[in-house]
């Protein structure tokens, strides 16, 4: 059972299932910290920061997105993005730095592709 990206302070999260320490997210995979999550659903939490931006598809799991506002805040460019992959139009955000925004050469309505370098999974049940 998938439910939708959301954004809340500034962390995107995902309700997913996790079978042996690998999370499912639609039909992408990906390792996580936890080896000892195990045949449970769980919410995977992905900052900002550690989402990767390619122009072009990259050979691992990755997903589409387009770019709906490009925002440069200090030292970072943070991007807005719909994801485009299925009918949920999941919102995004992203941080880069300016150096890998020039990099890219970014616009708004460009198509991009993006790769997860840290998922945090936790249990439903989890607290602090």
């Amino acid at each position: 059972m998938m439910a939708r990206v959301t954004l809340a302070d500034d962390t995107s999260s995902e309700l997913t299932l996790v079978v042996n320490g690998t999370a499912h997210i639609g039909s992408l995979s990906f390792e996580t910290e936890d080896k000892k999550l195990n045949e449970t659903e769980a919410v995977a939490f992905i900052r900002p920061h550690e989402l990767q931006v390619y122009r072009d598809e990259p050979p691992s799991s990755s997903f589409k997105a387009k770019v709906v506002h490009i925002q440069p805040i200090g030292s970072v460019v943070r991007l807005e993005l719909i994801r485009e992959e299925d009918d949920s139009h999941q919102s995004l955000e992203v941080e880069l730095t300016r150096e890998r925004y020039r990099e890219l050469n970014l616009h708004k309505n460009d198509i991009v592709f993006l790769t997860v370098n840290r998922l945090h999974v936790f249990p439903p049940d989890y607290s602090i």
